[in-house]
């Protein structure tokens, strides 16, 4: 029974270092995963997830089959809010309690410390980690993990946080496939009366699809190894927090800027069909006319703003405007009500920048609701500084899903 056990350890380990060489050539060669490769990835994480019931149920530790089997699937309760297995989640919503904290090992995801399994993988020092390593099934320090659905919806989570367009209302959508199609209609169904006996008048939205590819985002930071060895659970948090927030602050740009190059979504600013203007004149001073108009633009396509993103300057400039007489003239009714969120993702070039306002709601980050974990202390000069890097791997996508929802006013003027 040792050795099937062992065996079992051993053949998810290679599943697992597969998993990353996949994704490691996809992110040096700077592109998404191919349809084969996300096929392989997928096919890799039904069989590592297979074989840790093996060796859970092996070594007799109550294993839910569940909570790997279906990693992100919801409680009964909130399964209304689902579609085609995935998870929804609304601005506020988190993931981990869609996903529950409880491990593999009968544990909480709270209890589990990146840092003192850094330790022990990275150094050697198994001291205080047997947690950790019970609760990934993994007995080999191969220096890549998959983190447990608990603990990487923990992860996901605290991305989300440091993600403002998040706070302003996009949704979440984890689901558990390689590719993932949303229903879109880019349009509204009208009504109208009719007389006896009269042909109906069609209306002709148009219906499409939105398609979400998993693609591959790294985030990756040093991490001194006299640090992880005397303050293992300081280390974890710090690392855990800078590469959630890193991931959080570069979803920021891409649901706001993305282009589509370099392995990147296409995000409101480059989507077809979405609302456009400049401020009046060409003049680069934003006045409240600017708003106003942007928010009737949004109006007038039956949709509802719910949020104004900005960079920060351009906030100030906002607030700092002023009458001839030197009086504030703050925002119209209409308009200060809209909350307003800003990110240093919206670049600020020779004081002009750019402004979104819309229904945040009508768009969507997509995502594989597990988190991969790599480490090496070899790459670039990591070993002579004895330090490791440490980088953590997000699989997901953007979509807009409703365009004429937002508006983007570009040449706005920032505080002087």
């Amino acid at each position: 029974m040792a050795n099937q056990i062992l065996g079992a350890k051993q053949q998810k380990a290679a599943y697992v270092q597969t998993m990353s060489n996949i994704t490691g050539k996809a992110a040096r060669e700077k592109r998404s995963l191919t349809d084969a490769e996300s096929a392989d990835f997928d096919g890799l994480m039904a069989k590592a997830n297979a074989l840790t019931l093996v060796i859970e149920g092996a070594e007799g530790r109550g294993l839910n089959p569940g909570i790997i089997a279906q990693p992100i699937r919801p409680d009964q309760a909130n399964r209304e809010n689902d579609t085609d297995g995935a998870i929804v989640l609304r601005s506020r919503e988190s993931l981990s309690a869609r996903v529950g904290t409880t491990l593999a090992n009968g544990g909480d995801a709270s209890e589990f410390s990146l840092g003192r399994l850094l330790r022990a993988q990275i150094l050697g020092d198994r001291a205080g980690s047997e947690f950790e390593q019970r609760a990934l099934g993994e007995g080999s320090g191969s220096g890549a993990y998959l983190l447990p659905s608990p603990v990487s919806a923990q992860f996901i989570d605290l991305a989300r946080n440091a993600c403002q367009c998040v706070n302003a209302g996009v949704q979440t959508i984890a689901f558990e496939s390689g590719k993932l199609a949303i229903p879109r209609m880019d349009g509204d169904v009208t009504a109208a009366w009719n007389a006896e006996g009269a042909l109906f008048t069609e209306s002709a939205p148009t219906f499409d699809a939105v398609n979400a590819t998993a693609r591959t985002l790294m985030s990756l930071t040093r991490l001194s190894n006299e640090l992880l060895a005397d303050c293992p659970e300081l280390a974890g948090k710090m690392i855990t927090e800078s590469l959630s927030k890193s991931l959080g602050v570069e979803l920021d740009r891409c649901i706001l800027r993305g282009d589509g190059t370099n392995n990147s979504p296409t995000g409101i600013k480059n989507a077809a069909n979405i609302l456009t203007g400049a401020t009046a004149a060409g003049n680069h001073v934003i006045a409240m006319g600017d708003l106003i108009t942007a928010r009737a633009a949004v109006l007038g396509a039956n949709e509802e703003p719910n949020a104004i993103v900005m960079a920060p300057s351009v906030d100030a400039f906002l607030d700092g405007l002023q009458d001839s007489q030197m009086r504030w003239l703050g925002f119209p009714p209409a308009l200060g009500l809209i909350p307003r969120f800003h990110t240093g993702q919206i670049p600020v070039v020779a004081k002009i920048s750019e402004l979104y306002l819309g229904d945040f709601t009508k768009a969507a980050i997509m995502l594989r609701a597990q988190i991969s974990i790599e480490t090496s202390n070899a790459a670039s000069d990591a070993f002579l500084r004895n330090q490791t890097w440490v980088r953590a791997i997000m699989r997901c996508d953007v979509a807009v899903l409703r365009p004429k929802a937002f508006y983007v006013l570009t040449g706005v003027q920032t505080i002087p």
